[in-house]
């Protein structure tokens, strides 16, 4: 079990170092500058320092999450430490005319801290995208998470009150836009 860890872990670094080296020969671009973490989204949303409102470019839906179990490992077998969380967001443009658009996605700092591993982000993309007039991207997401059943109480409470939360940080046409969007019920 502890040499298969091993061997995971060799070849995820390998891949991180190879992807790195890639992009680097490439000379990809730039990709725009973005938040670090939630808590600067938290921070431009109670400052109202969005420079458009986004819902007169984009109608933003994200679908209720849902959890993956036994899906951790390439083998997908029976895992009861860990589980994922999988996140779907929709971005449409209800505008009249074409936009560019580029987003990141930031998990809630309260499921951050305890119960999701890893990145806590997705996005930005390398290049923003132009979205014609009624035109849609599907973005999903997909973080582990420890396993519901190895949750503490206050961890429960805390994941069922922002499973379906997220926190949008929108560049529309080179104007930043922020907001915290939850799931469809």
């Amino acid at each position: 079990m502890e040499k298969r860890n091993l061997s995971y872990r060799s070849s995820v670094i390998i891949l991180a170092f190879l992807f790195v080296i890639i992009n680097a020969i490439s000379g990809c671009e730039q990709a725009p500058s973005f938040s670090k973490n939630v808590k600067d989204i938290e921070f431009m949303l109670k400052e109202k320092k969005s420079e458009i409102d986004y819902e007169n470019y984009v109608n933003v839906k994200m679908e209720p999450s849902k959890i993956l179990f036994n899906k951790t490992t390439e083998e997908q077998v029976l895992d009861n430490k860990l589980c994922n969380i999988v996140y779907r967001v929709i971005v449409e443009n209800i505008s009249s005319e074409n936009i560019k658009i580029n987003l990141k996605l930031f998990i809630p700092d309260e499921l951050s801290s305890t119960i999701v591993y890893g990145a806590t982000t997705l996005g930005p993309r390398k290049k923003d995208v132009m979205l014609k007039p009624g035109e849609r991207i599907n973005i999903g997401m997909v973080k582990l998470i420890k396993h519901l059943n190895n949750l503490s109480e206050k961890e429960k409470e805390l994941f069922d009150n922002y499973k379906d939360t997220l926190y949008i940080e929108l560049l529309i046409n080179d104007k930043k836009s922020y907001a915290k969007i939850s799931a469809l019920k």
